[in-house]
Formats: structure tokens, C-alpha cells, sequence
């Protein structure tokens, strides 16, 4: 256990304290105000022939504070209350429901398939990083100075190079889901590139931070 940890707890008597009714409350009230409206506007999409996941993400704009914290920004802070317990707390069911969408791929996933094809998996993947990878690089090479944080120009452009080729699997898996085309042998392919996209993906992502740290700079 960490210093922080002990002396958190030693100052509480040595006894972790409970959640009070009113944290337990406010949680409550976040987890009912996000699905309420999750499930209103990703039925809404569902009406115009969307996948529900963008109404979905929607949801999480109108409720943060780029759209409520700006329209009723003391209804934000009721709401989203800036502790971090409360944070935790929502964090800690945000990746519950995180992993069991992939649970959930996972059972969608045929692997025999999947290893058949994976020479046209790799060559898609390979792709889906190339492309988006050479044109991040390019554009944030020419970005004005302004732009840009302390460090290299050249660890800034592999930064954003890298966080453009970077796809979202959990994002893919559920418009698959909810297309109902989770099972065909395009959507097996598109959730087996994604894979290798994001194993490539994050790898780079952590070479380059560690280039920023090196340079002094953040990206």
C-alpha cells in the first residue's frame, strides 16, 4: 500500500469511511441522467437510420460541459460535482460497461475466420494505420507554432500521427452490434484489423511518449 494510502487511512481513525447517502445520491442521479439520455438519443438515431452509438456518444456532449456545462453550468456541477470520488465512481462503471462490450464482440467473434483471413486482416490493418499516420504527420508538420507544445516539432507531428491512425474498437464493435452485421465475414474482418490497428497503434503511442519525456516536452 502506498504512504498516501496509510495516512489517508490513518487519518479516518483507521477505518475506511463509507460513502455518504449523499455521494451514493449524486451517483444515482449521474448513472440515471446518462442512460436516460443515451437511450433517448441513440433510439432518436435509430429513427433516422444511424447506429444508436451516435446518439450514444451525443449524450455524453450534451451532458459535459461543452453543452450543459456551458447552457446551466451550476446544474453541471450539481450533476458532475469536480471530487474525485465522484469521478471514481462514475470512471469505475464507465470501464465496467467498457469491457462487457467487448465481452460481448467477443462472443460475436469467430476466430476460425478470422485466422483464415488474417493476411487480408494484417494488410487492412497495415493500411488503416499508413494512411491516417503519413497524413497526421503532414499536417502537423505545417501547423503554425502556435500549435505547439515545448519539445520537437518532429515528436509533436508523431504524436498526432499517431493518435489520428489509432481506431476505436469498442466504437466499431457496437455499430457492428447494432447494425446486426457483427457476424459477417466483412464485419469479422473490420473487428480483426481493428485489433492489430490498435495493438500497432498503442505500442507507437507509448514509443512516442516516451520520446516526449526525453525531449523535455510534452506532446
Amino acid at each position: 500500500m502506498s504512504d498516501e494510502f496509510i495516512a489517508w487511512v490513518g487519518s479516518n481513525g483507521g477505518v475506511l469511511p463509507p460513502l455518504t447517502g449523499e455521494e451514493l445520491l449524486i451517483f444515482f442521479g449521474q448513472l440515471f441522467m446518462l442512460l436516460l439520455t443515451a437511450r433517448a438519443l441513440g433510439e432518436l438515431a435509430r429513427m433516422f437510420d444511424f447506429p444508436s452509438v451516435l446518439g450514444e456518444l451525443l449524450a455524453g456532449i450534451v451532458l459535459g460541459p461543452s453543452v450543459l456545462g456551458n447552457l446551466a453550468p451550476t446544474a453541471f456541477l450539481t450533476l458532475f460535482p469536480p471530487t474525485p470520488l465522484q469521478y471514481h465512481l462514475l470512471e469505475a462503471v464507465s470501464w465496467l460497461g467498457l469491457v462487457m462490450l467487448l465481452v460481448i464482440t467477443g462472443f460475436e467473434t469467430d476466430l476460425d475466420l478470422i485466422a483464415s483471413r488474417a493476411g487480408r486482416a494484417t494488410a487492412i490493418a497495415s493500411t488503416s494505420i499508413v494512411v491516417p499516420f503519413a497524413f497526421g504527420f503532414a499536417i502537423a508538420w505545417v501547423l503554425p507554432l502556435a500549435f505547439l507544445a515545448d519539445g520537437s516539432r518532429v515528436v509533436f507531428s508523431l504524436f498526432i500521427a499517431t493518435a489520428l491512425s489509432i481506431s476505436a474498437i469498442p466504437v466499431i464493435a457496437k455499430i457492428l452490434l447494432d447494425l446486426n452485421v457483427i457476424e459477417r465475414e466483412i464485419s469479422q474482418l473490420t473487428i480483426a484489423a481493428g485489433m492489430i490497428n490498435d495493438t500497432v497503434g498503442w505500442i507507437l503511442l507509448a514509443v512516442v511518449a516516451g520520446l516526449a519525456r526525453q525531449s523535455g516536452g510534452q506532446a
